[in-house]
């Protein structure tokens, strides 16, 4: 299975919690990727939506991954990550391939559904969990962590 690529470099960050964003914000810009955050489920469609009316080709996803927290004030991550993929289905965005959502909680195993999310990453975050994670999403695979 071949991997499906896109130009859209900018990962989505969903978090409430200011050092949250900015430690994981730090780690994918040392792996090249650039940042866009939201503080809870409702911003964060807000700007899925904004951001695909601005793709920059066709192709485009908006956002290459989305890291969605679980507890969040507003909008939770499960209902927020329900949201968009029930937008997906009714086609009021149109992402293909579907977009790669990962739960990035703490015990993230426990709350981690999967036909929703497409990977789950626990906090405290490890630079060698992230990278597998993003390279079995890149790859349309789904990876769990022991």
């Amino acid at each position: 299975q071949m991997c499906i690529r896109d130009r859209c470099n900018t990962v989505l960050i969903v978090d409430d919690n200011l050092f949250n964003v900015k430690t994981l914000g730090i780690l994918l810009k040392n792996l090249g990727y650039e940042i866009a955050s939201a503080s809870n489920g409702s911003i964060a469609i807000e700007k899925l939506v904004n951001a695909k009316k601005k793709m920059c080709s066709q192709d485009c996803v908006a956002f290459r991954y989305i890291f969605m927290d679980y507890d969040m004030p507003e909008m939770n991550g499960e209902e927020a990550t329900e949201q968009i993929r029930e937008m997906q289905a009714s086609k009021q965005i149109e992402i293909k391939p579907r977009l790669k959502i990962i739960l990035n909680t703490a015990n993230a195993s426990s709350k981690f559904r999967k036909d929703i999310f497409d990977a789950f990453l626990s906090k405290p975050i490890k630079i060698v969990e992230l990278k597998k994670v993003l390279l079995a999403c890149k790859c349309c695979l789904l990876y769990t962590s022991p």
